[in-house]
């Protein structure tokens, strides 16, 4: 019989994404937000780039009492460990926010790592990458 995960990963693979409603309660929600918003204000963003995105790479080095528990949540765990097993491994940890005009088209995450699904057939026993990017929304675009 199958379960709500496995429904979901259907879903993923028949529409190309997964969207699970309500991942985060509205205390954490908030509680990132104010903590992205803090990060802003202490400077710790990368600067903003030329389609709207500011964003952050160091959230987790700075604070990982914060952002720690968004890595492996246990609302979105099932999912990852539905599409890959449970030895999946955090490429990054990145926040975005846009402080005016959002201008992003569509576009592929991971280039590298595409790159290197391609030379993984040139060599016996190399194991192709796979990458999924997992989001959480904390602001209203």
């Amino acid at each position: 019989m199958k379960n709500d995960v496995d429904d979901k990963l259907d879903k993923l693979d028949r529409d190309g994404y997964l969207l699970v409603e309500g991942a985060l309660t509205a205390d954490e929600t908030e509680h990132i937000r104010q903590r992205i918003n803090y990060a802003r204000q202490q400077g710790w963003d990368e600067g903003l780039n030329a389609v709207g995105n500011m964003k952050f790479d160091t959230l987790l080095d700075r604070e990982p009492e914060t952002y720690q528990p968004l890595v492996g949540h246990p609302n979105v765990r099932p999912y990852l460990e539905g599409m890959m097993g449970k030895q999946c491994q955090l490429r990054s940890l990145r926040a975005h926010i846009n402080p005016g005009p959002y201008l992003q088209e569509w576009h592929l995450d991971f280039y590298g790592y595409w790159h290197e699904k391609r030379e993984a057939e040139k060599h016996r026993y190399a194991v192709s990458t796979v990458s999924f990017n997992s989001t959480f929304y904390f602001q209203d675009n």
